[in-house]
């Protein structure tokens, strides 16, 4: 069984695979120690794109072979960023998981959590670059952060009122519904601006929508997508099996 983990700048999410698949996933240090007791885990990859964390110096500890994602693994496609050492490797991680899934295909996966990254892998598994833009939390705080008087506002606040994003009006009459609309329609029409883009340069493109953001993302998109939430995991499991 192997266990992936990826420390991201707000949160942990880890998962347990086995035979390629998803056992059981996991969102707290208490939860992974007692997975850990629980489980004949013989594999781990670490993957930290946050600062410091408990849970990376605990699984240090643990017996099973461990792989701290770094430059050193092999990947299953090939990294053509020009500071290819910058990349996050939550970005890799997602690449892995397209060549995975949509082997020989254009694939265009849309991140959302803290910030929005736009990641492309061609069909040679070359992965070119993408695009990284402010999330859509990142934006409503820092409307309230940079200006004196407009009022700090949340996603999770803002959308609880309506059944979907679309609903929120374009022509918003009090600051709180024009401060929505700013944010969120400003994130569709970026969003689907980009794809389209995309989709002129690249034939027959695959879009996957992942992250915390996936299911709203998957709304404000006009045009097919996959909603696959997990896909960094998935892709951080593929890497361990790739390099056994």
């Amino acid at each position: 069984m192997n266990l992936v983990v990826d420390i991201g700048n707000t949160s942990v999410k880890a998962a347990i695979f086995h035979r390629g698949k998803i056992e059981v996933k996991l969102s707290s240090f208490t939860e992974i120690k007692a997975a850990i007791k629980q489980q004949p885990i013989t594999h781990c990859i670490i993957s930290k794109t946050g600062s410091a964390n408990p849970v990376e110096e605990f699984l240090e500890e643990q017996k099973f072979k461990k792989f701290s994602f770094g430059y050193e693994l092999k990947l299953p496609i090939s990294n053509c960023y020009e500071t290819p050492q910058a990349v996050g490797t939550d970005r890799l991680a997602l690449m892995s998981a397209a060549q995975k899934f949509y082997p020989k295909k254009n694939v265009l996966v849309i991140d959302t959590g803290t910030c929005i990254t736009y990641n492309f892998l061609n069909a040679y598994a070359q992965f070119l670059g993408g695009a990284i833009a402010p999330g859509i939390e990142m934006r409503f705080k820092s409307l309230h952060h940079f200006t004196a008087n407009l009022p700090q506002l949340s996603a999770q606040s803002v959308l609880k009122n309506y059944t979907a994003a679309n609903d929120i009006l374009l022509i918003g009459n009090s600051t709180e519904k024009s401060i929505a609309s700013g944010v969120v329609n400003g994130v569709k029409a970026e969003v689907n601006g980009i794809v389209q883009q995309y989709k002129k340069e690249h034939k027959k493109l695959v879009v996957v929508v992942t992250g915390s953001g996936s299911n709203l993302f998957e709304k404000l998109i006009e045009s097919p997508t996959e909603n696959l939430p997990d896909f960094q995991l998935e892709g951080l499991n593929y890497i361990v099996e790739f390099n056994g």
